[in-house]
Protein backbone atom coordinates (compact mmCIF):
# COMPACT_ATOMS: atom_id res chain seq x y z
CA UNK A 1 0.00 0.00 0.00
CA UNK A 2 1.22 3.36 -0.88
CA UNK A 3 1.44 6.11 1.39
CA UNK A 4 -1.25 8.36 -0.06
CA UNK A 5 -3.30 4.88 0.07
CA UNK A 6 -2.60 4.08 3.89
CA UNK A 7 -3.18 8.47 4.51
CA UNK A 8 -6.56 7.78 3.10
CA UNK A 9 -7.21 4.63 4.68
CA UNK A 10 -6.24 6.82 7.95
CA UNK A 11 -8.77 9.39 7.09
CA UNK A 12 -11.41 7.09 6.36
CA UNK A 13 -11.13 5.90 9.88
CA UNK A 14 -10.77 8.72 11.73
CA UNK A 15 -14.43 10.12 9.94
CA UNK A 16 -15.98 6.70 10.68
CA UNK A 17 -14.65 7.02 14.55
CA UNK A 18 -16.09 10.94 14.26
CA UNK A 19 -19.87 10.10 12.94
CA UNK A 20 -19.89 6.88 15.39
CA UNK A 21 -18.72 9.26 18.31
CA UNK A 22 -21.86 12.15 16.74
CA UNK A 23 -24.10 9.13 17.07
CA UNK A 24 -23.41 7.84 20.26
CA UNK A 25 -24.01 11.92 21.63
CA UNK A 26 -27.30 11.36 20.18
CA UNK A 27 -28.18 8.11 23.29
CA UNK A 28 -27.58 10.15 26.20
CA UNK A 29 -29.96 11.45 28.39
CA UNK A 30 -28.10 14.81 29.93
CA UNK A 31 -26.92 16.36 31.94
CA UNK A 32 -24.91 13.35 33.39
CA UNK A 33 -22.43 13.37 36.19
CA UNK A 34 -19.59 11.90 36.00
CA UNK A 35 -16.24 11.14 39.02
CA UNK A 36 -12.65 10.91 37.90
CA UNK A 37 -11.77 8.44 40.70
CA UNK A 38 -8.21 9.42 40.57
CA UNK A 39 -8.45 13.22 41.26
CA UNK A 40 -12.05 13.06 42.68
CA UNK A 41 -13.28 15.63 40.35
CA UNK A 42 -16.95 15.53 39.51
CA UNK A 43 -17.71 17.28 36.38
CA UNK A 44 -21.93 17.41 35.39
CA UNK A 45 -21.27 16.70 31.13
CA UNK A 46 -24.01 18.88 29.30
CA UNK A 47 -22.30 17.41 26.22
CA UNK A 48 -20.16 14.60 24.92
CA UNK A 49 -16.88 16.71 25.96
CA UNK A 50 -18.58 19.92 27.31
CA UNK A 51 -19.28 20.00 31.43
CA UNK A 52 -19.10 21.98 34.12
CA UNK A 53 -16.81 21.24 37.93
CA UNK A 54 -18.85 20.72 40.69
CA UNK A 55 -16.51 19.26 43.13
CA UNK A 56 -12.70 19.90 42.32
CA UNK A 57 -11.62 17.20 44.07
CA UNK A 58 -7.62 17.19 44.07
CA UNK A 59 -7.79 18.64 40.62
CA UNK A 60 -6.19 21.82 39.65
CA UNK A 61 -9.61 22.77 38.23
CA UNK A 62 -12.01 25.30 40.13
CA UNK A 63 -15.47 24.53 41.07
CA UNK A 64 -17.87 25.75 38.44
CA UNK A 65 -15.53 25.79 35.70
CA UNK A 66 -16.83 24.85 32.50
CA UNK A 67 -14.78 23.77 29.80
CA UNK A 68 -15.85 22.56 26.02
CA UNK A 69 -12.81 20.27 25.53
CA UNK A 70 -13.41 17.74 28.13
CA UNK A 71 -11.86 13.95 27.73
CA UNK A 72 -15.44 12.10 26.81
CA UNK A 73 -17.55 10.84 29.41
CA UNK A 74 -17.93 7.66 27.49
CA UNK A 75 -13.65 7.01 28.38
CA UNK A 76 -14.17 3.98 30.92
CA UNK A 77 -10.57 4.39 31.96
CA UNK A 78 -10.85 8.13 32.94
CA UNK A 79 -14.95 8.84 34.23
CA UNK A 80 -17.02 6.65 36.20
CA UNK A 81 -20.90 7.09 36.86
CA UNK A 82 -21.31 9.56 39.66
CA UNK A 83 -25.04 9.92 41.49
CA UNK A 84 -26.83 12.61 40.61
CA UNK A 85 -30.39 14.19 40.97
CA UNK A 86 -31.17 15.58 37.82
CA UNK A 87 -34.74 17.25 39.67
CA UNK A 88 -32.73 18.46 42.56
CA UNK A 89 -29.31 19.68 40.49
CA UNK A 90 -27.56 17.84 43.78
CA UNK A 91 -24.74 15.27 43.50
CA UNK A 92 -24.38 12.86 45.89
CA UNK A 93 -22.65 13.71 49.21
CA UNK A 94 -23.13 17.35 48.17
CA UNK A 95 -23.37 19.49 51.39
CA UNK A 96 -26.78 21.08 51.29
CA UNK A 97 -29.11 23.24 53.22
CA UNK A 98 -32.52 21.14 54.64
CA UNK A 99 -35.48 22.28 55.69
CA UNK A 100 -39.29 21.80 56.36
CA UNK A 101 -41.56 24.74 56.01
CA UNK A 102 -43.39 24.49 59.13
CA UNK A 103 -39.64 25.97 60.92
CA UNK A 104 -39.59 29.47 60.25
CA UNK A 105 -36.00 30.16 61.72
CA UNK A 106 -34.19 26.41 61.09
CA UNK A 107 -32.08 24.49 58.33
CA UNK A 108 -30.05 21.62 58.66
CA UNK A 109 -26.93 21.35 57.05
CA UNK A 110 -26.32 17.49 55.56
CA UNK A 111 -24.95 15.61 52.74
CA UNK A 112 -27.40 14.82 50.36
CA UNK A 113 -27.50 11.16 48.98
CA UNK A 114 -28.49 11.53 45.62
CA UNK A 115 -28.80 7.81 45.08
CA UNK A 116 -31.46 7.58 47.59
CA UNK A 117 -32.58 11.46 46.67
CA UNK A 118 -32.60 11.86 50.95
CA UNK A 119 -30.39 13.63 53.60
CA UNK A 120 -27.51 10.90 55.38
CA UNK A 121 -28.49 10.91 58.89
CA UNK A 122 -25.50 12.86 61.14
CA UNK A 123 -23.61 9.52 61.81
CA UNK A 124 -22.65 9.50 57.98
CA UNK A 125 -25.25 6.67 57.23
CA UNK A 126 -27.91 6.67 54.92
CA UNK A 127 -30.94 7.06 57.03
CA UNK A 128 -33.38 8.29 54.51
CA UNK A 129 -34.27 11.27 56.18
CA UNK A 130 -36.30 13.36 53.88
CA UNK A 131 -36.90 16.98 54.28
CA UNK A 132 -39.11 18.97 52.17
CA UNK A 133 -36.51 20.89 50.53
CA UNK A 134 -32.89 21.18 49.66
CA UNK A 135 -30.83 23.47 48.51
CA UNK A 136 -26.66 24.01 47.58
CA UNK A 137 -27.12 27.75 48.60
CA UNK A 138 -28.74 29.42 51.72
CA UNK A 139 -32.23 29.74 51.63
CA UNK A 140 -33.93 33.16 50.97
CA UNK A 141 -36.06 32.91 54.04
CA UNK A 142 -33.19 32.11 55.85
CA UNK A 143 -31.19 35.46 55.27
CA UNK A 144 -34.91 37.14 55.68
CA UNK A 145 -35.16 35.04 59.27
CA UNK A 146 -32.16 36.41 60.46
CA UNK A 147 -33.19 40.07 60.12
CA UNK A 148 -36.22 39.27 62.51
CA UNK A 149 -33.73 37.89 65.42
CA UNK A 150 -34.32 39.80 68.74
CA UNK A 151 -31.59 40.78 71.02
Amino acid sequence: MSTTEQKIAELRNKIDELEASLKEEDKFDYPICKIDERLGLIVLFTDLKKGRVLCQGASFHEEVLTSPSWIPHTDTEVWKDYPYDKERGLYHKQMVYCWDNYYTHRVEIRFYDAINECAFAFGGCSSETEFEYYSATMPEFIKEAHKTLKD
